[in-house]
């Protein structure tokens, strides 16, 4: 098995693998998990409330970015972005979604220093899945902006 890293990993830092669901709610995934015998004791799942409060954030960051993608707001994205790197949820499509839009919004603004610094995390988190070369044009905005 092969496994990529889409974030930095501290020495001894346990390296896990969700079998739920990881946005939804702690009990949600307990739920999960009981029929299996597993008790999940994951940060987010020790964290409990504090945790589901920041996935419920995310998940109305999400929605309103669904019902309404014209209207995209670079410090909601960025505050979106805050809250799954601070979940740990850097493995998601939904933490790439919310890069690219992030990146396409400094491209815009003209701010190379971050579109530069946000494409390069979006192009490392594609190929962490297998697809970085249908984002190739994020990893040297460098010599493009």
């Amino acid at each position: 098995m092969r496994v990529h890293a889409v974030r930095a990993i501290e020495e001894g830092e346990e390296i896990t693998s969700a079998y739920t669901d990881v946005i939804k709610s702690s009990i949600f995934r307990q739920a999960d998990l009981e029929p299996y015998d597993m008790v999940c004791t994951c940060a987010a799942c020790s964290k409990g409330n504090e945790s589901d409060i920041a996935r419920v954030m995310i998940q109305f960051y999400d929605l309103a970015r669904d019902l309404n993608p014209e209207n995209k707001s670079l410090e909601v994205a960025l505050r979106e972005l805050e809250l799954l790197e601070m979940e740990g949820l850097e493995c998601i499509k939904m933490y790439r979604d919310v890069l690219e839009v992030v990146t396409d919004l400094y491209i815009e603004e003209e701010h190379k220093e971050n579109a530069v610094y946000y494409g390069k995390k979006l192009y490392k988190a594609q190929c962490a899945i297998g697809q970085g070369d249908r984002y190739s044009k994020y990893r040297d905005l460098d010599g493009v902006l």
